[in-house]
């Protein structure tokens, strides 16, 4: 347990300082890997006894997740990216035409053209990192005991909400420039760095992360009478609905919408 929440109080440390792609934040990530295998071969052989049978399910969900990001990544011979369609092939054949004579004039060395289905290689690969680390860090949080997984997610709204804080001030009030947390210089981008986030629309769209799961924790709490705890994540979730509404992210905006529709919806099926 404490291995896994050392990891993850780790990973947390590494997203607030804006971390980029080091050896040392890839041996973290290596880290939370190799956790969450161990994760899942709690869950296959139950040594953690509060793990339910269904938790093993979301690991396929995770693979075919997985997948498709790595498929999108797999640079194709020009002829199967027919498939991909009409336009794409066509500005494939191009690219590869304006390849062809770069290397018959020495511009460019002899290489076989290849395309990926995405147009931005590096940003999936991004989201890919990205999306191995979230599903790392909840694979993580199943090892611990369900008292310290509701107080871990507690903790991640109320962090999330203090960051939403933290990025209305710097788009309002305090204007941070090319900075991260105004201190860490970054290369200038428009429209400019948010908190942590190189840009509002990731900042945003982290935070319409958690106004699902703070609201999820306000109906938890509420529902047990712990009417305290409740206050503190509906007050969570009011802080990221600002922080979400005067974030001008509309991507963001939609995202938030569109998740707690998800969470909300299991309570139309109760009698």
């Amino acid at each position: 347990m404490w291995m896994a929440a050392t990891l993850l109080t780790v990973l947390l440390f590494l997203a607030a300082t804006g971390a980029g792609v080091f050896p040392w934040t890839l041996l973290a990530a290596a880290a939370a890997l190799a956790l969450a295998a161990l994760a899942s071969a709690c869950r296959r052989h139950p040594c953690d006894h509060e793990a339910d049978e269904g938790g093993w399910r979301v690991w396929h969900v995770y693979a075919a997740g997985l997948l498709f990001l790595l498929a999108t990544q797999t640079p194709l011979p020009l002829p199967l990216t027919a498939a991909t369609g009409a336009e794409r092939h066509r500005q494939n054949r191009e690219a590869a035409a304006v390849s062809r004579a770069a290397e018959e004039q020495g511009l460019l060395p002899p290489r076989v053209a290849l395309f990926a289905i995405t147009r931005n290689r590096a940003g999936t690969l991004r989201l890919t990192a990205l999306f191995i680390a979230a599903f790392s860090a909840a694979a993580l949080s199943s090892l611990l005991p369900a008292n310290a997984r509701a107080g871990y997610a507690r903790a991640l709204v109320l962090g999330a909400a203090a960051l939403g804080v933290a990025g209305m001030l710097a788009q309002w009030r305090f204007p941070q420039g090319n900075t991260l947390w105004w201190r860490i210089p970054i290369p200038p981008a428009r429209p400019g760095p948010v908190a942590c986030f190189v840009n509002r629309n990731h900042y945003a769209g982290f935070l319409a992360l958690f106004a699902p799961v703070a609201l999820g924790l306000t109906l938890r709490d509420g529902a047990r009478g712990r009417w305290p705890a409740a206050l503190l994540a509906l007050g969570a979730f009011g802080v990221l609905s600002a922080a979400l509404a005067l974030s001008l992210s509309r991507g963001a905006l939609v995202a938030g919408a569109a998740g707690l529709a998800v969470a909300v919806l299991p309570l139309w099926r109760r009698p």
